[in-house]
């Protein structure tokens, strides 16, 4: 019977984490120690009230400025008709806390109306993300791991979240676009990004075409620093 030694055992166990760094990489993401690190923020600073004044706020805005884009918001769902249709799409992992809230908030926009909630982001429902994220859409032209889960989508671009399958608060709020080698995270949270928005909408900050919905940053100076102020973490 061999008897590992506790040095062997040591080393053995770090080829071990740096296999799952390299996991990560093979999967387009960005470091494990980054991820992790902007996930205990994320979930240390998640308060659903925060959530749900941020995308009031966003709402607000939007039925002032292009009431026909407001109009696409899709009624919320209940707890039990998220549990169905996430076992109904057989997708074996657990939603984080705010992702939940946005879900009984707003089911998202309807498939094929082209209409943003933030920028050009069309807010995706929860059976649309499910179908993109239990298809090949995410992993064979994403490059994403198992449990990807689309929130916000515009031509060629998603933001994501990535679940467990334990229930975690919040996770950190992914970009990908088609053909950039690694994902980014621009957002500690999905919490902060509507933060960000919601301010710089109030501010001024950003324009909207009433027709398409479409809106743009006005003052990028400003847009910046309200942004460092929600996710100060991904301040480099």
């Amino acid at each position: 019977m061999i008897t590992l030694r506790p040095r062997l055992f040591a080393l053995l166990a770090a080829v071990l984490t740096l296999c799952v760094g390299c996991g990560e990489k093979l999967h387009n993401a960005p470091p494990r120690g980054e991820y992790m690190r902007i996930l205990r923020s994320a979930e240390a600073n998640y308060e659903q009230e925060d959530f749900l004044h941020a995308v009031g706020r966003i709402a607000a805005w939007l039925r002032e400025k292009a009431p026909k884009v407001a109009a696409m918001l899709q009624p919320g769902l209940s707890d039990a008709q998220i549990d169905a249709t996430l076992k109904q799409a057989g997708f074996n992992y657990e939603l984080p806390s705010d992702i939940r809230t946005l879900y009984r908030w707003h089911n998202g926009m309807p498939r094929g109306s082209d209409v943003p909630f933030v920028g050009s982001f069309r807010l995706i429902s929860l059976e649309e993300a499910l179908e993109i994220a239990t298809g090949d859409t995410l992993a064979k032209g994403f490059g994403l791991p198992a449990g990807s889960l689309p929130l916000l989508a515009a031509p060629e671009v998603y933001y994501y979240a990535r679940c467990e399958t334990r229930a975690r608060k919040a996770v950190p709020l992914m970009l990908r676009i088609r053909g950039e080698p690694i994902a980014k995270m621009r957002h500690v949270s999905l919490t902060a990004l509507f933060l960000t928005w919601g301010e710089s909408q109030g501010a001024g900050g950003v324009a909207i075409d009433p027709d398409t919905g479409v809106q743009t940053k006005t003052n990028d100076h400003q847009w910046a620093n309200i942004q460092a102020r929600h996710s100060p973490e991904l301040m480099h």
